[in-house]
């Protein structure tokens, strides 16, 4: 479930960013193209990038950081979530956070050291 909120809402974003897809392609470094390749990788890819991966993981804690009640009033599209759903996904995504946030604090290590 919470790689279901965590697509979705980068769907979400996406579709309110841009309409159509020409409007993407018009700026491909722009925050819909972001939200492209995040999902490309999410859903296709093995490994991921460095600048994906810390976007990645800036979605991820901002999703940590909502209440129930905040998830639902700034993403009305997934009414299903109860509380209880939602903390479990909270936990689920806080353990993306933490294990990432360690990779990517490891591989900053080896690069600079």
């Amino acid at each position: 479930m919470a790689r279901n909120v965590l697509q979705f809402t980068l769907l979400w974003k996406l579709g309110v960013i841009a309409s159509s897809y020409e409007q993407i392609a018009k700026n491909r470094l722009g925050s819909g193209a972001k939200i492209c390749t995040l999902l490309q990788y999410m859903v296709l890819g093995y490994v991921m990038p460095r600048p994906v991966h810390t976007h990645l993981l800036q979605v991820i804690e901002e999703l940590v950081h909502l209440t129930h009640a905040e998830f639902a009033t700034r993403y009305p599209w997934f009414l299903f979530t109860s509380p209880n759903d939602w903390t479990q996904v909270k936990t689920v995504l806080s353990y993306w956070y933490s294990t990432g946030s360690l990779l990517h604090h490891a591989s900053n290590n080896d690069v600079g050291g």
